[in-house]
């Protein structure tokens, strides 16, 4: 009876240390997929932003090459030959 309550006694010590290493590298799994997570959005928020960007570029663009005509036509008459 000794020897088995000595058996079991090792094997629930033998089971809380294995228990001790999972939730160690449970919570490191969890820490590395925080900082996953926060690198995602880090780089969502900017292509968000660059998104914003580009379409104001675009209306831009537009405007300034509208502008660069109209003044070609003021400066140079608009039917005058180069």
């Amino acid at each position: 009876m000794a020897d088995l309550l000595q058996e079991l006694q090792e094997k629930v010590s033998d089971m809380e240390d294995q228990l001790t290493a999972n939730t160690r590298l449970t919570m490191k799994v969890a820490q590395d997929t925080q900082e996953i997570i926060e690198i995602f959005n880090g780089v969502k928020a900017a292509v968000k932003f660059l998104s914003i960007l580009g379409r104001l570029l675009k209306w831009v663009a537009g405007i300034a090459g509208a502008a660069g005509v109209l003044w070609g036509i003021i400066k140079y008459g608009g039917t005058k030959p180069l």
